[in-house]
């Protein structure tokens, strides 16, 4: 205090500038370079900086800052001298909106001491201002003291700070929650900081001072040791709640302790408490239902006995004549409502209104007369109380229906099912799972059981998965732990397919809805079939498959390959009926995959109608038609091992194309016919189940029972051939061993191709579809592998013609480098005539003598 200061504007080129102090203009102070203050005092004391002028507008140096060490600011009055603070301060007509008054060497050591002093003081003066001054509009601020302040944490709400002054630490008056490792310490610490010409505030330390969540096994166990009573009921409530918000990491075992805690609690929880305990209890039970469906299974007895502590909790909740109570967590919405029978007798309509059913924290319910219904667009439950109910609430009034009194009515929401777990629904669904797939709603009038309505109670639904199919109305059997649908019917669905449709999914925009009616009141939800997703052994099944449909048109290529361009091996009758068959097989592979890749997401049509109905008559064609080959086969093993005699039959293989080809066409067309719209599912373009059944699995039954016959009589008649006698032995011997040979290769494929589709319609029997699945997988994908494997590996002709072909090959590129190389010397002369007397020599061979003699 006392001495000089020099500021300095920062500006060269400005037409102007002027100094401000505190944001207003410093008066005799324009176009000063310098500001010169010869001898600072208090009322220099502020915030200074310079704004320049010129053509494109104003411009401001940064701010700096002048205060005298060693005193101390109360931002309202702050001298306790009283010729200063009784000076020229009444002025009528006038707010005063600061003055600042400074204590130098104050011989108080507490801020808040001289802030008293100051205050009480302009009480005093306020008091005696004959009215020109209202005590209540004194406001004191001490800029060395940081104000009570509140923050809002994301993880723990509000946290808030007492006063402190400047450059002390304080702590939070909230501690870390039960379930922190730093349990009942400071959530947070802050710093009160400040330049002491304005308010001081507290800033908060980042550090998180609560630590990671502990286990809640250790939590649990902690909890369980705990004897409960009226004095601790209501914090050990909310101790479990705060255990059980990380679902994550609650095991089975975990639920069964949580279980035995909360029916402690609720057997203590009375009076007063029992508001505040059932709302820790419906917080519990809501984060239950968010723990891993295996888990919930694996305890599901204790699961049950959670749901029967919860329900016996919210039938103790005490409410007032007309009175309602309301408690929302994420996945439980209750309302306990107070109402008369004169109201009931009217009909009552519940609803539960939201965005979304997912969270009901932010939902609305509600409990009215029918009279006062209104359509809702966003409801997730409804339930219609018909008038005629009143009758069976007579027993409450003492028999008499016309003395009104009041009842409770208890509605409750589960956002899932997750809660009611159905053993019998888990053991009998694989592949299509058949489990609830709406909000369950919970119904309770006056503590009364009520059944056998004439008229039904109405439940609506709203489903969560959409585009499900098969809807039924269930309630919740508490004695056998299971649905039922005992006393429940199906009213109406909108937007929900049939059972037998498995076409694309209903207009987007169309809003589902399920109604149910039921005869009396318990837990209520709609059971409805979903499809199994696709775990990790379905994607690796999806893969295997496409990797032996790959493999299986690369060997059938390379089969059909080798018997087309060798003319010994296609002359045979034998091989041509065996190329036509490989043929439909690379057709049937390549229409399968198209299958397959239409298929990327369950209950989504990728292709239309028409395109999708094509596909699914190619794989239906093909698949016939392969199997029809097989029978051509053994028909013709039959003309020439067991028939002998009269065996030639004229243009043969026209008339088998024709029946292998023909009637397998005349199936597709009068089963597509016939079914018309129920011949494909349009979402994976494959044959439908009556479709199936008519036009696949009868014809097919029929020709591999026609195979089986032939082929017995066949093996039958080769046992015979050794037993011939007369026969010269070489001749009897090769007939014998290439008659067994083509019959053992006929045989291979007729029970790979048998065995193929009996496993396939296994899979639609439930008991077997896991066991058969990879094994239907295997076979079908590796078909073409298995021919080449049989027909071509297997086959010593065939795997010498592939060597004659490959040295045929080598001898004719060394027979054009030879030749191109251009020289004319006697070396390479020689070398070309050595290659053309090779080549020469080759086309003298006979041809069936050919292989066996350059191999």
């Amino acid at each position: 205090m006392g001495k000089s200061v020099d500021l300095t504007c920062g500006f060269n080129n400005a037409e102007s500038y002027t100094w401000y102090k505190d944001g207003h203009p410093l008066p005799n102070k324009t176009n000063l370079h310098i500001l010169h203050i010869p001898h600072v005092s208090t009322s220099d004391i502020g915030y200074y900086f310079c704004r320049g002028f010129g053509n494109e507008g104003s411009i401001d140096t940064k701010m700096a800052s002048i205060y005298i060490k060693g005193l101390t600011n109360d931002t309202s009055f702050k001298d306790l001298s009283p010729s200063v603070v009784c000076n020229d301060l009444t002025r009528q007509a006038v707010v005063i909106a600061q003055l600042n008054v400074y204590i130098e060497n104050s011989i108080l050591t507490a801020a808040f001491d001289e802030l008293n002093l100051v205050r009480q003081a302009l009480v005093d003066l306020a008091e005696n201002s004959s009215g020109f001054l209202d005590v209540r509009s004194v406001e004191i601020e001490n800029t060395v003291i940081c104000k009570n302040t509140t923050w809002t944490s994301s993880r723990f709400g509000l946290i808030s700070f007492l006063e402190g002054e400047n450059g002390e630490s304080g702590n939070s008056t909230e501690v870390c929650p039960f379930n922190r490792a730093n349990a009942d310490q400071p959530i947070g610490r802050a710093i009160c900081v400040g330049d002491l010409i304005s308010q001081s505030t507290w800033r908060p330390d980042p550090m998180d001072n609560c630590g990671t969540l502990r286990n809640v096994s250790d939590l649990l166990s902690q909890l369980s040791k705990v004897i409960v009573s009226d004095k601790n009921v209501h914090k050990l409530s909310e101790n479990v709640s705060l255990a059980t918000n990380n679902t994550d990491d609650i095991a089975s075992d975990d639920i069964s302790s949580i279980a035995n805690i909360i029916s402690n609690i609720s057997d203590v929880a009375q009076g007063s408490y029992s508001k505040k305990v059932t709302e820790s209890i419906v917080a519990i039970v809501s984060n239950i239902a968010e723990v891993d469906t295996e888990t919930l299974e694996s305890a599901s007895a204790s699961v049950r006995d959670v749901v029967k502590v919860f329900e016996k909790q919210i039938d103790r909740i005490n409410v007032v004549e007309g009175g309602n109570l309301t408690i929302q967590q994420p996945n439980i919405a209750v309302q306990v409502q107070s109402v008369s029978t004169d109201a009931i007798s009217n009909g009552l309509v519940l609803s539960l209104t939201g965005d979304s059913n997912s969270d009901l924290t932010d939902s609305d319910t509600s409990i009215h007369t029918s009279n006062d219904e209104a359509t809702q667009p966003n409801n997730i439950a409804v339930v219609n109380i018909p008038s005629a109910i009143s009758s069976a609430l007579s027993s409450i009034s003492g028999g008499s229906a016309n003395t009104s009194i009041f009842v409770r009515v208890i509605f409750t929401v589960f956002s899932t099912p997750a809660l009611f777990i159905s053993k019998s629904l888990k053991n009998t669904s694989e592949g299509t799972d058949r489990s609830a797939n709406t909000p369950v709603i919970s119904l309770s009038i006056g503590n009364e059981t009520i059944a056998n309505l004439t008229e039904p109670i109405n439940f609506t639904f709203t489903p969560i998965k959409t585009n499900l199919t098969n809807p039924s109305c269930s309630y919740w059997d508490v004695g056998f732990g299971e649905w039922s649908q005992e006393g429940c019917h199906l009213i109406s669905s909108s937007g929900i397919r049939s059972p037998d449709d498995d076409n694309c999914d209903p207009p987007s925009d169309e809003k589902q809805e399920i109604v149910c009616g039921c005869n009396h009141l318990t837990n209520f939800a709609v059971l409805m079939d979903t499809s199994r997703e696709d775990g990790p052994s379905e994607q690796a099944y999806e893969v295997l498959t496409y990797i032996g449909c790959c493999i299986s048109i690369v060997s059938l290529l390379v089969t059909l390959a080798t018997y087309i361009s060798n003319r010994v091996l296609r002359g045979k009758q034998t091989n041509q009926i065996f190329i036509c068959l490989c043929l439909t097989l690379l057709c049937l592979y390549v229409s399968f995959i198209v299958m397959m890749s239409l298929d990327s997401a369950k209950r989504q049509c990728h292709v239309k109608a028409g395109p999708c109905g094509f596909i699914t008559a190619l794989v239906h064609f093909f698949v016939l038609s392969s199997i029809t080959w097989m029978g051509v086969e053994g028909y013709n093993a039959y003309l020439i091992i067991v028939k002998i005699f009269d065996t030639y039959i004229p243009q043969f293989m026209v008339k088998a194309g024709a029946v292998a080809w023909g009637i397998p066409a005349m199936i597709v067309i009068i089963t597509g016919a016939i079914a018309q719209d129920k011949y494909a599912h349009e979402d994976l373009c494959f044959l439908q189940l009556w479709a199936q059944i008519g036009g696949l699995f009868i014809p097919m039954t029929i020709i591999i029972l026609f195979n089986v016959v032939i082929f017995a009589l066949v093996v039958r008649q080769l046992m015979k051939f050794s037993n011939v006698a007369g026969r010269v032995e070489r001749e009897a011997k090769v007939e014998r061993r290439e008659s067994i040979e083509r019959v053992q290769n006929a045989i291979c494929i007729l029970l790979l191709l048998g065995l193929t589709w009996i496993t396939g319609y296994f899979l639609m029997m439930r008991e077997f579809s896991q066991v058969v699945e990879p094994i239907f997988i295997v076979l079908n994908s590796f078909q073409g592998l298995f021919i080449f494997l049989l027909y071509c590996v297997r086959k010593p002709m065939v795997r010498k013609q592939w060597g004659l072909t490959c040295l045929a090959a080598r001898i004719r590129r060394q027979d054009v480098t030879t030749s191109s190389s251009g020289t004319h010397s006697s070396k390479n002369t020689s070398s070309s005539a050595a290659t053309d007397v090779v080549l020469v020599s080759m086309s003298k061979i006979p041809k069936e003598k050919s292989i066996e003699t350059f191999v």
